[in-house]
């Protein structure tokens, strides 16, 4: 498989985990404390969401939005 390949195949694959992944973050954010443990890595997370996304993989930068 090309490299080219490669990188289509893992692009089409992972956007609907990275989606996935950002609903639940949202979601978990809404029902933790902000300053519990927990809140305090969705808050993080969330907070470089879209610099992750872009650096990762651009084509997912759609997700990406704060």
């Amino acid at each position: 498989m090309r490299l080219e390949d490669r990188h289509a195949l893992r692009a089409e694959k992972a956007a609907p985990l990275v989606a996935a992944l950002r609903e639940e973050l949202l979601r978990l954010q809404k029902s933790v404390l902000p300053k519990s443990t927990l809140g305090q890595a969705v808050n993080y997370t969330l907070a470089l969401w879209k610099k992750r996304i872009r650096k990762t993989n651009p084509s997912l930068d759609g997700c990406g939005q704060a």
